[in-house]
């Protein structure tokens, strides 16, 4: 447990996480965030402590990526703050994988320290963004129309093989939740994409499909780069309509979320 001074009081606050555990979470999170400087809170990964948990998101304008963990000890949900998402990518390269690392935030709120004693002694300060960052939580959708449990490394292979392929504007593939016509659970995730050199690749792979057909264009690299985050065996798969997000979660109990604009976003999104 460590003291950090916010907004003029002292107070104890949950801020001892797992080495390895922050690592992981940096890893899953970090990715997502802007790399463009014209928005700067865009290239921050969102911290922050609550009673007994660590939240850690980001997101640009095509993505987001969340996840929550439980940390030892309790207190008020505090406010957060804006880490640059590079510097906590090099605090993940250099992190061990067990022990733990303490969380301090200064008092004058602009700077962040990780402590971790586990070999080597590392005091890692970061700076942190000014501003308010999006209300993020109000991008990630609360119902879907359709669910697929597919075998996470079939769909990465599916994706990649067609990133082969995808060579439009936005190098996009189109992916296709269908359930099974004789009423069973099993059904298929199927994967398209075009190239007028090379012509058209399919990959069908089968899932547990629940809900009504969807076919939803995504740019291939955001759904590949979503994908390798997911470290479970099956990865959850949801959608709405072709005008929204379709949101990736591991199938377990870890708190993670990854969401992925579908094309027509993206095209509205850059007009």
């Amino acid at each position: 447990m460590c003291k950090c001074q916010i907004e003029g009081e002292q107070q104890e606050v949950p801020c001892t996480i797992e080495a390895g555990l922050l690592k992981n979470m940096i890893e899953q999170v970090a990715f997502a965030a802007d790399t463009n400087d014209t928005k700067p809170v865009l290239t921050a990964v969102f911290l922050q402590l609550g009673a007994g948990t660590l939240t850690l998101a980001a997101a640009n304008t095509f993505r987001l990526a969340e996840r929550i963990a439980l940390v030892p000890g309790s207190g008020d949900t505090l406010p957060p703050v804006l880490v640059p998402a590079r510097n906590l990518m090099e605090l993940a390269r250099i992190l061990p994988s067990h022990g733990s690392v303490q969380i301090v935030v200064t008092p004058q709120r602009n700077q962040v320290v990780f402590h971790c004693e586990q070999g080597e002694r590392i005091d890692f300060v970061s700076r942190l963004i000014e501003g308010a960052y999006p209300a993020y939580q109000r991008s990630i959708p609360k119902e879907f129309t359709t669910r697929a449990v597919v075998e996470t490394k079939q769909f990465a292979a599916a994706i990649g093989r067609a990133s082969l392929f995808a060579k439009d504007e936005f190098k996009t593939a189109r992916v296709t939740l269908k359930g099974s016509e004789n009423g069973t659970l099993f059904g298929t995730l199927t994967v398209e994409a075009d190239d007028a050199d090379m012509g058209n690749h399919v990959s069908t792979i089968i899932a547990e499909v629940t809900g009504p057909e969807r076919r939803i264009i995504f740019p291939v690299r955001c759904l590949a780069e979503a994908l390798e985050r997911i470290e479970t065996p099956q990865v959850v798969f949801s959608v709405l309509d072709p005008g929204k997000p379709g949101v990736l979660k591991p199938m377990s109990e870890v708190q993670y979320t990854s969401l992925v604009m579908s094309a027509q976003e993206k095209k509205m999104a850059m007009a």
